[in-house]
C-alpha cells in the first residue's frame, strides 16, 4: 500500500459534518468509460474516484475531496463522476476503493464520509492516500503524504479518529 498526495491543497476546510453513507462500486464493465468531471477513464485499480448522486451534486461538486472510513480502512478521494442512480447517502467508488475502505469480499457497507474543500482553488489529487483501522479503534496513519494539521485535528473530531503526528499539505507553485 502506497501512495502520495500529489499537487494537493493547502488548508483544506471541513464541507459540512460527517455524514454516514452506504458505499457501493462501479462494476468491472465500466473499465475505459470516461468519468463526468474530467478527462479521465474509469479503472477498478483506481482507488480515488468517487461518484456521488444527484441529490449531492450541489454540496459535494466535482473535485471535492473525500475521507471515506469504513469497516476495512479509510481512504482518501476524490468526487470525479456522477451516479445517477445513487441517493444522497451512497458513494459509488471503484473495486479497489471498495475493497481499501469495506475490506475484502464485501459488495456494499456503510461508512463515514467527511468532504473536503480547498481554501484556495488548486487541484487535489489524492493519489491512493490511504489510512487504514488499527486494533481498539481507528488510527488514521497516511502513506506517502499527508494532509494539513487543523484538518487532521478537525478529522479526529469529526470522525473519533485517533491521530497523533504532524502534517502539512501543499498546492503546486503559482
Amino acid at each position: 500500500m502506497a501512495g502520495a498526495l500529489q499537487s494537493s491543497v493547502r488548508d483544506l476546510r471541513p464541507a459540512g459534518g460527517p455524514v454516514d453513507v452506504y458505499v457501493t462500486h462501479y462494476g468491472e464493465s465500466y473499465n475505459g468509460q470516461g468519468l463526468g468531471c474530467d478527462d479521465t477513464v474509469y479503472s477498478s485499480f483506481d482507488a480515488t474516484i468517487v461518484a456521488v448522486g444527484p441529490g449531492r451534486e450541489r454540496d459535494w461538486p466535482c473535485g471535492t475531496a473525500f475521507l471515506i472510513c469504513g469497516p476495512g480502512g479509510c481512504l482518501w478521494a476524490e468526487r470525479r463522476d456522477g451516479c445517477p442512480g445513487c441517493s444522497p447517502y451512497v458513494l459509488d467508488l471503484s473495486e479497489r476503493g471498495l475493497y481499501l475502505v469495506c475490506g475484502a469480499g464485501a459488495g456494499v457497507c456503510t461508512a463515514r464520509v467527511q468532504a473536503f474543500q480547498p481554501r484556495r482553488a488548486c487541484p487535489f489529487q489524492p493519489a491512493g492516500l490511504l489510512a487504514s483501522a488499527a486494533a481498539g479503534g481507528s488510527a488514521l496513519q497516511t502513506l506517502g503524504g499527508a494532509i494539513g494539521g487543523a484538518v487532521a485535528a478537525g478529522v479526529n473530531e469529526t470522525l473519533g479518529l485517533a491521530y497523533s503526528g504532524s502534517v502539512a499539505a501543499r498546492c503546486p507553485p503559482g
